[in-house]
């Protein structure tokens, strides 16, 4: 297995949709597809990748809304991973986010929960990529993806460079999101490479000296 991650900002918001890709297997899993998927779809088309499955950080419509045309363009069935907490997020969802319209989100494969161990299967304790971090305050069930392998992290919007999610919509709580920043990710190794669900990315090590909110 050779893992790469690659990161491509979708959508008004400009969300960062990640890809974690094996070039041995040429399977790829979609984290956080946001409006406009279509780079997605043909990055997956030029490098004849599979895209298996479609994890999901947490349920605000700029992470989740190009999962329908997503899947609408493959020829698979991906598997959807989410939490169930995120999940019921997007079912309170209304029609429409900035203009453009929301189609319903569709029933997950699975939920996922703190701890699991996923891989290009689903939850594969035996030869997993990723391990599950509940890191709630900026949304209910947000989570963190944490990939050993490149080093790297799927932080969503819980941190940012210099910065933190937002936690004046539905369900944010500022001391909670703190609590998920110290517990979930600064206890990763500092050398890790954070990658979140807007800008640029950041490390564990400069977030830990460098974040005003965490200070």
């Amino acid at each position: 297995m050779k893992l790469l991650m690659m990161q491509k900002a979708l959508g008004p918001l400009q969300t960062n949709a990640i890809v974690i890709y094996d070039e041995d297997s040429k399977q790829a899993i979609a984290i956080d597809p946001s409006f406009q998927p279509e780079p997605l779809i043909e990055w997956a088309e030029q490098e004849g990748a599979t895209i298996s499955q479609i994890w999901i950080t947490h349920g605000h419509p700029d992470h989740t809304g190009g999962v329908p045309a997503l899947l609408r363009a493959l020829s698979n069935s991906p598997q959807i991973l989410i939490s169930q907490e995120a999940y019921e997020m997007t079912q309170r969802q209304g029609k429409a986010f900035y203009g453009l319209a929301l189609e319903p989100f569709p029933e997950p494969s699975r939920f996922i929960e703190h701890g699991d161990k996923l891989g290009f299967s689903g939850v594969d304790e035996e030869d997993f990529i990723a391990e599950v971090r509940f890191a709630p305050g900026h949304a209910p069930g947000s989570v963190v993806f944490y990939v050993p392998e490149t080093g790297m992290a799927v932080v969503g919007d819980v941190i940012f460079l210099e910065g933190i999610g937002r936690w004046d919509f539905e369900g944010g709580d500022l001391a909670l999101l703190r609590k998920s920043i110290r517990e979930q990710v600064f206890t990763l190794p500092d050398e890790t490479v954070l990658l979140p669900g807007h800008g640029p990315a950041t490390s564990v090590a400069w977030e830990k000296a460098h974040n005003p909110y965490m200070q």
